[in-house]
């Protein structure tokens, strides 16, 4: 199985899992029986990991591509050309 199907199916999967979230949450079932302070402390939790991750991936190269990048800007930032 290539990355790209993999990636796919990841993706309908979570897609599926959202879908089958939200009508349960609006046939009034909940999924995660949690109150409103368990709520709010899930919401909280959840921003504070995606900013973090968010900030990690932005200032650092992870991918391949990028670090290519970094090694071409630096190579003409080192001959004058930027």
């Amino acid at each position: 199985m290539n990355k790209e199907v993999r990636n796919l199916i990841i993706r309908t999967l979570v897609l599926v899992i959202v879908w089958i979230n939200m009508i349960l949450v609006n046939k009034g079932i909940s999924p995660l029986p949690i109150d409103e302070n368990g709520a709010t402390e899930l919401i909280s939790e959840a921003m504070a990991a995606l900013a973090t991750l968010w900030a990690w991936w932005k200032d650092n190269d992870v991918t391949k591509k990028a670090r290519a990048k970094k090694e071409v800007i630096a190579t003409l930032e080192h001959e004058g050309e930027i």
